[in-house]
């Protein structure tokens, strides 16, 4: 209905408009007429007006005012979504400094991890390079080798057995040092340094 009524409008403008130039077109060869310069020219004046008076009211006519909505649609937000937290979102992570640590140190010797972690932390305490203590137990194993339990309560078991070595005594102050690539040698009054590693 409302598109009908509005086409009806659309055409009464346009022949009004039509009516109009024809009357301004036969009011001009009137106005062309008369022969008095001053009549004459208030004859055009009097056609102009008539027409933009005209003009105005069908441009009214032809294009009504649409009205707006009694409730406008109220503004809809757009928010981003919120961060996964999806086991594969966690599985990303960046993995433990402590776990990366021990990767690079895969495949060194005890002692080359000992002077990379003395040097990567100056500050930590060293570990001494020897340790003297006194001698509490001395068992034989079934192969020969000997097993040194210190006053401490430190357990030591000779790793390289050899005829030439002899036990410390019990009640014996021996020294304990440091050797390469993770070594240790337990020395004592009597007989050669003996290998050992400490299992407690």
């Amino acid at each position: 209905m409302k598109t009908h009524a509005l086409w009806q409008s659309c055409v009464v403008a346009v022949m009004g408009g039509l009516a109009s130039g024809m009357t301004l077109a036969q009011s001009t060869v009137d106005c062309s007429s008369v022969t008095e310069d001053r009549a004459r020219l208030k004859c055009y004046d009097e056609q102009a007006a008539r027409q933009k008076k005209a003009n105005a009211a069908a441009a009214a006519t032809a294009a009504p005012a649409i009205p707006a909505p009694a409730n406008p649609a109220p503004p809809v937000a757009v928010t981003s979504p919120p961060a996964s937290s999806s086991p594969s979102a966690k599985a990303s992570s960046p993995a433990a400094p402590a776990a990366a640590t021990a990767s690079t140190d895969f495949g060194l010797n005890a002692e080359t991890i000992r002077k990379r972690q003395a040097a990567s932390n100056p500050d930590t305490p060293k570990e001494p390079e020897e340790i003297v203590a006194r001698v509490k137990a001395v068992q034989t194993r079934a192969r020969g080798e000997y097993r040194i339990t210190l006053d401490d309560g430190q357990v030591w078991d000779e790793t390289q057995h050899s005829s030439s070595t002899q036990a410390p005594e019990v009640g014996e102050t021996v020294t304990i040092k440091r050797g390469m690539l993770g070594s240790y040698f337990l020395s004592h009054s009597a007989g050669l340094a003996l290998r050992v590693k400490r299992i407690n």
